[in-house]
């Protein structure tokens, strides 16, 4: 008789499979806003196939762009289809206290922070039909 012993974990964190161009990646994001922890991986293309049928009608369709501005990359997201009009901007800071002094240039306009507001996250607008209003 053979028997072996399997461990086996079952986790609530932030998983994307997103393709950009030709390559396709697998995202794990730690629960949380202003700081978190990300790990992204490319993936082949079997993989991607196979996963993709799960959650594709869950996607969520945007256009990013990105712009220098203070040593910084602003990447502005400007979502279509069912996130029509909703553009976000969102920057990766290397501490949280560098991310609390930030301060959006004049030339932004007006805009309303919602990083802690979670009906913003790609994950929750994932699984929503509508741009939520702040």
């Amino acid at each position: 008789m053979f028997a072996s012993h399997a461990r086996a974990l079952w986790f609530d964190p932030e998983v994307r499979l997103r393709k950009i161009g030709g390559e396709r990646w697998l995202t794990i994001k730690s629960k949380g806003a202003l700081s978190r922890d990300e790990s992204e991986h490319a993936i082949p293309e079997g993989l991607f196939s196979l996963l993709w049928p799960l959650v594709s009608s869950n996607v969520v369709r945007k256009t990013r762009y990105l712009l220098d501005y203070d040593d910084l990359v602003l990447e502005i997201d400007v979502y279509s289809g069912k996130h029509e009009g909703l553009v976000v901007l969102e920057c990766e800071f290397k501490t949280v206290e560098e991310a609390e002094r930030f301060e959006l240039p004049d030339w932004i306009g007006p805009a309303t922070d919602v990083t802690y507001d979670s009906r913003f996250k790609n994950s929750e607008l994932s699984g929503s039909g509508k741009v939520p209003v702040p």
